[in-house]
C-alpha cells in the first residue's frame, strides 16, 4: 500500500506551529501546566459559539491563551471580543462552565485534583486572557479590549530568554506582566497586607558618601530568596515600556547562571563581593536597633533619632513585593539561586534561604521622579561596567540616552516609539534588534528626526511652530528636570509627524505601503522614504511657517503616486524633501 503523501504546510501554518511551541515552552519553564485536548474544541457559552487555543494553570492563576500570526489581527479580535468581554465580566462563571463542560474532561480532572483542594472558591482564582500575536496590536485595539494581556512578539522574545535563564523564578516578573499582585498569588491569597522583613544594616551618611543629598547608602545581608521575591532588572528590550531606551541591561546568560549554580552546589558558599541595588524610600522603613521607626522626609532627610543614625547601625524593613529592588550589578549571582529543575536544585533550594548575600543599596527619596531614578541607575550601571566588561556600542548608545534624557537623540527615540504605536507607521518602524521586515530607526533618529526637532532659533524645526507658552523653558529643562514639558514637546512632535504621514499614506497605493526588500519590490517604506518626508516637513515649516491637518496634507499631496521615490539614494534625504515640496506639495499649493 502506497504511503499517504504528507500535506505541505503553508507559511502561515508553519509560523503558527512555531509560535505555539515557543509560548508553550515559555509557560512550561515558568511552571504552568498545559491542559491537553483544548485546541479545536467547539463549545457554546452564554449563547456564544467559540473555541479556545490553550489553557494553562499554575497555583490559582488560570490562563486562556490565544494565538494568531497573521497581519489581520483586527478581524480575529473582533470575532473574539464579545466572548472575551463575557469571560472577564464574570470569570468565576466561565471557569465553572469549563470545569463542568464534558468536552474539557482533562481540565476537570486536573482542576479537581490540583487546584480546588487549595483554592475552593472561584473568587480566589486569577483568570487572565493572554493574546499572542506575531503582529503588534495597535494602541486603539488595546484600549478597546483593555482587559486582555497582549503577548506581542517583543514580549514573547523577552520572556523566552528570561525563562531560559531563571526558569520558575521568572514567575515574579510574569505575574507583574499579568497584573497580578503577589498578595493575590498562590499561598499569599487572602493576606490582608504586604509583608516586610527586617535586616540589620549599616547606613552611610551623605557627608561620607558624597552621593546626592537625600540618597541613602545602606549595606546589609539578605537571603537570596528574599532578593528574588523583590528583584527586577532594567533590561534592554524588556516588556514594561516599548521605548527600548528606557531599559538597558543585557539579558542574563543561562550558561553563566548554570556555572554559578554548579559552583554553589559544589562549594556551598556565597561569593564575597557585594550586590549593587537601588530601592525607593516608599518601599523601605528605617528603624533604630530598638525597632523604633526613624522618620524620613520626602526628600530623604532623617527627621529624628539622629544620634542612632549617626552610629551607622540601623534596621531596614523592605516591603515584600515584586520589582521593588533594582539590581544594578550582580544579577547572575542573584539569579543563580532561581527555582529550577536541574541536578543542583536540591542543594540550591536549601541555600536559597540559608545563605546571605552582601547587598549595597542606594535608597532614593520618596519624591524622586521616576525618570531621575532611571537616569541615575543607568549612570551607575555604566560606571560599574564600562571598565570591567566590554559593552557593545549599541548598548552604550542606549545608556547615553538614559543618562541624557533631554538630548535630541533621546527625544527622537521616544518619538519613534510613539509613532509605531498607532497611526500610519504603526508596526512599520523597528524598535527591537530581533524584529525583521521593519524600517531600521537609528538613521531615522539621527538624520531625519534630530534636524526636525532641534530647539533654538532655526526656522525649519517643529520647535519653531510649537505654540506652547513655556517652550523657551525647554532649552533649560535638563537643569530643571522638567520632564512634563519635555513630554509635551514629544506629544506635539508625534502628532505633527503622524498628521503628515496620514496624508502620505492616503496618497500611496495600499500594496506599496510596506517595507521595500528584494522580495517586496513594490514596497516603498525605507529609511530614505521616511527621512525624505521628515525633510519635507522641515521645508513646509521653513516656507509656510505653519502645520496642516491630515485632510489638508491628503489634498496637497495628491501627486505622490507619480513621484519617483526609488531614484533617491540612501543619503539623499534633504534633496528628496525639497523635491517633494517643490514638485508635489508646493506645486499643488500654487495651483
Amino acid at each position: 500500500m502506497a504511503k499517504k503523501k504528507r500535506q505541505k504546510l503553508s507559511k502561515e501554518q508553519k509560523e503558527q506551529i512555531a509560535q505555539k511551541k515557543d509560548i508553550r515552552t515559555i509557560l512550561g519553564r515558568i511552571g504552568f501546566h498545559r491542559i491537553p485536548g483544548v485546541d479545536g474544541k467547539n463549545f457554546t457559552y452564554d449563547g456564544r459559539q467559540a473555541e479556545l487555543d490553550d489553557i494553562f494553570l499554575l497555583e490559582n492563576v488560570f490562563l486562556i491563551v490565544e494565538y494568531t500570526v497573521g497581519e489581520h489581527y483586527q478581524s480575529h479580535l473582533a470575532k473574539k471580543s464579545l466572548l472575551y468581554n463575557k469571560i472577564m465580566s464574570d470569570p468565576g462563571s466561565f471557569i465553572d462552565y469549563l470545569v463542568k463542560e464534558p468536552c474539557f474532561d482533562g481540565l476537570r480532572s486536573y482542576y479537581e485534583t490540583n487546584i480546588r483542594p487549595q483554592y475552593p472558591n472561584y473568587s480566589q482564582i486569577q483568570l487572565r486572557i493572554v493574546y499572542c500575536s506575531k503582529a503588534e496590536v495597535s494602541q486603539e485595539y488595546r484600549e478597546s479590549l483593555d482587559q486582555i494581556k497582549y503577548f506581542d512578539l517583543y514580549v514573547a522574545h523577552y520572556f523566552k530568554y528570561l525563562s531560559a535563564s531563571l526558569k520558575m523564578s521568572a514567575i515574579n516578573e510574569f505575574l507583574d506582566f499579568l497584573g497580578i499582585q503577589q498578595s493575590n498569588y498562590g499561598v499569599n491569597i487572602g493576606s490582608s497586607q504586604t509583608r516586610s522583613l527586617k535586616f540589620e544594616a549599616h547606613v552611610l551618611p551623605e557627608v561620607k558618601s558624597f552621593f546626592r543629598e537625600g540618597y541613602k547608602i545602606v549595606t546589609f545581608y539578605m537571603d537570596p530568596q528574599s532578593v528574588l521575591n523583590r528583584a527586577y532588572v532594567l533590561r534592554h528590550e524588556g516588556w514594561r515600556d516599548k521605548s527600548s531606551s528606557v531599559y538597558y541591561q543585557r539579558m542574563a546568560d543561562p550558561k553563566r547562571i548554570t556555572e554559578i549554580r554548579k559552583y554553589l552546589a559544589q562549594e556551598k558558599r556565597v561569593f564575597v563581593n557585594n550586590i549593587i541595588v537601588t530601592m525607593s524610600a516608599n518601599d523601605v522603613t528605617f528603624m533604630d536597633r530598638s525597632d523604633n521607626v526613624i522618620d524620613v522626609s520626602n526628600d530623604g532627610k532623617f527627621l529624628k533619632n539622629d544620634n542612632e543614625v549617626k552610629t551607622g547601625i540601623i534596621k531596614l524593613s523592605i516591603v515584600e513585593k515584586p520589582n521593588c529592588i533594582g539590581i544594578i550589578d550582580g544579577q547572575h549571582r542573584v539569579f543563580a539561586y532561581h527555582v529550577g529543575e536541574d541536578v543542583y536544585e536540591d542543594i540550591i533550594s536549601k541555600l536559597r534561604i540559608e545563605q546571605n548575600l552582601l547587598v549595597t543599596g542606594i535608597v532614593f527619596p520618596k519624591n524622586e521622579q521616576e525618570e531621575e531614578r532611571r537616569k541615575y541607575e543607568a549612570t551607575l550601571f555604566r560606571e560599574i561596567n564600562v571598565k570591567q566588561t566590554k559593552i557593545s556600542s549599541y548598548l552604550q548608545q542606549e545608556l547615553a540616552v538614559m543618562v541624557e534624557p533631554f538630548s535630541l537623540i533621546s527625544i527622537g527615540k521616544e518619538i519613534v516609539s510613539r509613532l509605531t504605536e498607532n497611526g500610519p507607521l504603526s508596526g512599520k518602524l523597528e524598535r527591537f534588534s530581533f524584529e525583521k521586515g521593519k524600517v531600521k530607526t537609528a538613521s531615522v533618529v539621527s538624520f531625519g528626526l534630530r534636524p526636525l526637532i532641534k530647539m533654538g532659533e532655526d526656522k525649519d524645526s517643529l520647535y519653531c511652530v510649537w505654540k506652547d507658552e513655556d517652550k523657551e523653558r525647554l532649552l533649560t529643562a535638563h537643569k530643571d528636570k522638567n520632564y512634563c514639558l519635555k513630554n509635551k514637546y514629544v506629544d506635539f512632535c508625534v502628532e505633527s509627524i503622524r498628521n503628515l504621514f496620514i496624508g502620505v499614506k492616503n496618497n500611496i497605493p495600499s500594496e506599496e505601503w510596506k517595507l521595500y526588500s528584494p522580495s517586496e519590490k513594490k514596497g516603498l517604506l525605507s529609511i530614505t522614504f521616511i527621512n525624505g518626508f521628515l525633510n519635507l516637513l522641515r521645508c513646509i515649516i521653513l516656507n509656510d511657517g505653519v502645520l496642516y491637518s491630515p485632510e489638508e496634507y491628503s489634498e496637497r499631496l495628491r501627486g505622490l503616486a507619480s513621484f519617483d521615490f526609488r531614484s533617491y539614494k540612501t543619503s539623499h534625504y534633504r534633496k528628496m524633501g525639497e523635491d517633494l515640496f517643490n514638485r508635489v506639495f508646493n506645486k499643488h499649493y500654487s495651483s
